[in-house]
C-alpha cells in the first residue's frame, strides 16, 4: 500500500507528478476556514455617519416606507427649503397632527426700532406712530403659513400724504400690488386705502384723514415668492 497517492506521468516510470488544486477547491477550503473560525468583520453602531456617505448616495429608493419617523429627525432638520412645493398635501397629514402649538410664528417687528425698517419722510417731516398710549405702533409679522400681517396707527404731521409709510423687507412682500380699505382720522370717521406693492412699499392712496391718523390693523396678504427670504 502506498503511503500517499501518486500518479504515473508520461516521464520515467515511478516518477511522482504534483498536481495543483483547482480554483474551486481553493475557494471551498477558504469558505470552510472562514465559517469554522476565520476572521469576521462587523460594523459597530453609529460608525457610518453622514460624513462617510457620498452626497445623494441615499435617496428615497433606498429608504423603506415609514422607516424614517419624527423620532429619527433632529429638531429643525427639515425646513421649508428642503420640502418640495406641494410635496405634503392634506391627505398626508393625520387629523389633529398639526396644532396651534406646532405652528411657528415670528414675533412682531416694530417700525423704527433697531434692525427694523425706519419711518421714511412724508411730504413734510416723517411718518410716525399715532398715540401709542391707546393704539399699537406700526409693525408687521409673518406667520408659519406665509401670511404677512400689519398693525398700528400712523400719521404724517404735515398733513395728508400718499408717500410710503414704510418699506417691507424681502420675504414680507406680495407677488402683486394689494389694496386694502381702512379707516382714517382721529375718530375713524374717514376712509382711506392702503396699497402694498411687490417692492414692499406700504402707502395710502387717498389723502382723507391722514393728517390725524390712518389704521393698518387687519391688513393681511401672502408673501412671495415662496422659498425666498424665509417665505414658506
Amino acid at each position: 500500500m502506498r503511503k500517499r497517492s501518486e500518479a504515473r506521468g508520461p516521464g520515467r516510470p515511478g516518477q511522482l507528478v504534483q498536481r495543483r488544486p483547482s480554483h474551486s477547491t481553493v475557494a471551498a477550503y477558504m469558505a470552510l476556514f472562514i465559517v469554522l473560525g476565520g476572521s469576521a468583520y462587523a460594523v459597530s453602531a453609529n460608525s457610518v455617519g453622514s460624513k462617510e456617505l457620498k452626497r445623494n448616495a441615499v435617496g428615497k429608493k433606498q429608504i423603506k416606507r415609514n422607516a424614517v419617523a419624527a423620532a429619527e429627525l433632529r429638531r429643525n432638520a427639515v425646513r421649508p427649503p428642503q420640502i418640495r412645493r406641494n410635496a405634503v398635501r392634506t391627505q398626508k397629514i393625520a387629523d389633529g397632527a398639526v396644532t396651534a402649538a406646532k405652528l411657528a410664528t415670528s414675533e412682531w417687528i416694530d417700525i423704527g426700532t433697531p434692525g427694523a425698517p425706519p419711518f421714511p419722510p412724508c411730504d413734510v417731516g416723517t411718518w410716525s406712530n399715532f398715540d401709542t398710549s391707546t393704539h399699537s405702533g406700526a409693525g408687521f409679522l409673518r406667520d408659519s403659513l406665509g401670511f404677512v400681517h400689519l398693525r398700528g396707527n400712523v400719521n404724517c404731521a404735515s398733513g395728508p400724504s400718499t408717500q410710503p409709510i414704510f418699506i417691507l423687507p424681502g420675504g414680507y412682500r406680495p407677488a402683486r400690488t394689494e389694496r386694502f380699505a381702512t379707516v382714517a382720522g382721529a375718530g375713524g370717521g374717514a376712509f382711506n386705502a392702503i396699497e402694498v406693492d411687490p417692492a414692499g412699499a406700504v402707502k395710502p392712496t387717498l389723502t382723507g384723514g391722514t393728517a390725524a391718523s390712518i389704521a393698518l390693523d387687519g391688513i393681511t396678504f401672502r408673501c412671495a415668492p415662496p422659498g425666498s427670504n424665509g417665505c414658506p
